[in-house]
């Protein structure tokens, strides 16, 4: 199956697509219920009396809620890698008022499943969606970033309902990672995996500020840097110039407090925004789901004078990934599902407390 989604009345989770285990690939849209103070049970239904549809597969593709309410889907496929994989370049907009799918006018440029995607919130073009790396058919991985623009209005230049590339590209080619908005508007897009003479997953970090633009539309001159990143341990990720890039991406070395990169490589895993402004990495795997992780990473934007670093936090109950995550408030996310290293499909759900050593638990997760 596919994603979970929080809508705006916070205790409505959002699943669309995926493939079950006859590896059949879906497009229906159905809605299962966890309220936010609950008994602990799951319900399901359809949206109305009807069961809803997306226009095209999106097996690895993305859905972004944005402001309106609506949730932008792009790209995606009906297998997950390699030739056949039938990679899309559709964008779907679901309605959930109506409810209702319909198609944008715009397209992903080149077919592309396993990108990433993320509101922009603090710059020029806030209220546009980025969408970044993923891969094709025949096994190429893209560095290539777009951001298309939702609303019903021009942001800075681009018209509503298109989508534009961007000047600037990921430090490494790669899909399968996560996008997370930070609280300052920054985009951390962390881990995946990639192919460069063998699968492998990446502990590559990018961070796309918009605020230090050369995506700059209407705005001639492009912004400075809003971070003072360690010198010698990020560049700007724009090939011969580094002039108004959006991309920072980290060289993996250490910092005054914590690494630049991720501590352990991953794909597969969740990055989960605390209300603290942090981010929880949990889990994963090697590309492969030979290798699966319980190890926890804490992303915190305020080290190393706000240019961020990921420090080890502890360890999950249970390895897994393809895993769904929530945060709960206070410091507590709930890791729910995914795979095992066997290949079994987990029904367990832990809560992670990454207050952990204040609050006198033994480990920063205990089984639900």
């Amino acid at each position: 199956r596919g994603g979970w989604r929080r809508t705006g009345s916070g205790n409505i989770l959002w699943l669309a697509g995926g493939r079950d285990s006859t590896a059949a690939t879906y497009k229906e849209d159905n809605i299962d219920a966890l309220p936010y103070v609950s008994t602990n049970n799951w319900t399901s239904s359809y949206v109305g009396s009807t069961l809803q549809y997306s226009n095209s597969p999106h097996l690895n593709g993305t859905a972004t809620w944005v402001p309106s309410g609506q949730v932008i889907i792009a790209g995606g496929g009906i297998v997950g890698y390699g030739a056949g994989a039938n990679a899309g370049t559709a964008i779907d907009i679901y309605s959930p008022a109506v409810p209702a799918y319909t198609i944008s006018t715009a397209s992903l440029p080149a077919a592309t499943t396993g990108q990433v995607a993320a509101l922009l919130t603090n710059g020029p073009n806030a209220g546009d969606v980025l969408f970044a790396g993923g891969w094709d058919d025949v096994s190429a991985f893209y560095t290539n970033a777009y951001r298309y623009n939702p609303t019903g209005a021009a942001i800075n230049g681009l018209a509503a309902d298109s989508l534009v590339a961007s000047s600037a590209h990921l430090g490494t080619a790669r899909g399968g990672s996560t996008a997370t908005t930070l609280n300052d508007g920054r985009i951390l897009i962390v881990g995946g995996w990639s192919d460069y003479g063998g699968i492998f997953e990446v502990n590559a970090v990018d961070i796309y500020d918009d605020l230090y633009n050369s995506d700059a539309g209407t705005n001639s001159t492009p912004y400075a840097n809003t971070v003072a990143y360690p010198t010698g341990q990020y560049t700007l990720s724009n090939g011969s110039s580094n002039t108004g890039n959006v991309f920072t991406s980290a060289i993996c070395g250490t910092l005054t407090t914590g690494s630049a990169c991720l501590n352990t490589a991953r794909t597969s895993h969740t990055a989960t925004l605390l209300g603290s402004g942090k981010v929880l990495i949990a889990g994963g795997a090697n590309p492969s789901g030979t290798t699966v992780l319980t190890s926890l990473e804490i992303f915190d934007p305020a080290l190393n004078s706000g240019a961020g670093g990921f420090v080890n936090l502890g360890s999950l109950k249970t390895a897994r990934y393809g895993h769904s995550a929530v945060s709960l408030g206070n410091g507590m996310v709930l890791i729910f599902g995914g795979t095992d290293s066997n290949g079994n499909s987990l029904k367990s759900a832990e809560v992670v407390d990454v207050n952990w050593v204040a609050d006198g638990w033994p480990s920063p997760s205990v089984a639900v």
